[in-house]
């Protein structure tokens, strides 16, 4: 089976907070990504991944109510890259980043609905949309 790549646009969003990375931590937790695995967070903010999934993850949500074992969190944040750049550029770092992935690609955008058109016009203009 080729390698999964899981692109978020928006990792830093209120969206992927709630939802996203609770879920990537419950898959992680019951060891169903394949070791190959890679999770690729865009956002346009500079974070330090393992403290802001860190505080994501113990940050009191109605969604995530179980206790968070640090080794399962250590495994999560390993398979993160986070590329902090504005996705509506069309062409630059991110997209020669993402050129570079292998395997299949799976986006998500947790971003507004206004910047999907300008964040496909891009993946468009770049042949990352195959």
């Amino acid at each position: 089976m080729e390698t999964l790549s899981f692109v978020i646009f928006g990792f830093t969003s209120n969206l992927a907070q709630l939802k996203i990375i609770p879920a990537l931590y419950d898959l992680e937790e019951k060891k169903l990504f394949d070791k190959d695995v890679r999770i690729f967070g865009i956002g346009r903010k500079e974070i330090d991944v393992a403290h802001f999934v860190d505080d994501v993850l113990h940050t009191e949500n109605r969604h995530h109510l179980h206790p968070i074992n640090p080794e399962v969190q250590k495994r999560l944040v390993s398979r993160v890259t986070y590329i902090p750049e504005d996705f509506e550029i069309k062409d630059g770092p991110l997209y020669s980043k993402l050129k570079e992935i292998s395997g299949n690609i799976l986006y998500y955008l947790a971003t507004y609905p206004n910047l999907y058109t300008k964040i496909f016009e891009s993946l468009k203009d770049n042949g990352l949309n195959i």
